[in-house]
């Protein structure tokens, strides 16, 4: 999480739907890969005293912190070392963490065919800014493969 964007953050602490908080997010403790970019670490709403953990750069602005990692734990667990976990919510992560199949599943699948294209259009699109993108076959190529043998 880059430092930069902490300003724009606000407690998202809710009651039936309605925020209640909204307010100014500190880091309480942080585990920087540089000194503008938080890896892991903690924020604390200024006014509620709420706190989220920042996992794998990420802050974890939800109303509940617990049910949101044991309802995405095959998710987070890829990404996040157990004893990143903080404390607060690590053993309920740690007992939804042991219910996951360890197989290859469809849903796995499926995650893995979103990634690949988001990858591929990634590229693409990025590359579309130049006049010969690496993945064009070049038109001598081209004209020789689609010519006939007749």
């Amino acid at each position: 999480m880059l430092l930069s964007t902490l300003h724009w953050l606000r407690c998202p602490r809710q009651i039936d739907g309605r925020p209640i908080c909204a307010g100014a997010l500190s880091v309480l403790e942080a585990k920087k890969k540089k000194s503008t970019d938080v890896i892991f670490g903690t924020l604390s709403c200024k006014k509620c005293e709420s706190t989220y953990p920042i996992l794998a750069g990420v802050a974890i602005l939800v109303n509940d912190v617990e049910q949101y990692l044991q309802f995405h734990v095959k998710g987070v667990s890829a990404l996040v070392k157990d004893s990143e976990i903080p404390p607060l919510y690590r053993e309920a992560f740690l007992f939804a963490k042991s219910g996951i199949e360890t197989g290859f599943t469809e849903e796995d699948l499926e995650s893995q065919r979103i990634n690949a294209l988001y990858y591929m259009n990634h590229y693409l699109s990025a590359s579309k800014s130049g006049k010969n993108p690496w993945w064009r076959p070049k038109k001598r190529h081209l004209q020789r493969r689609n010519r006939s043998p007749h």
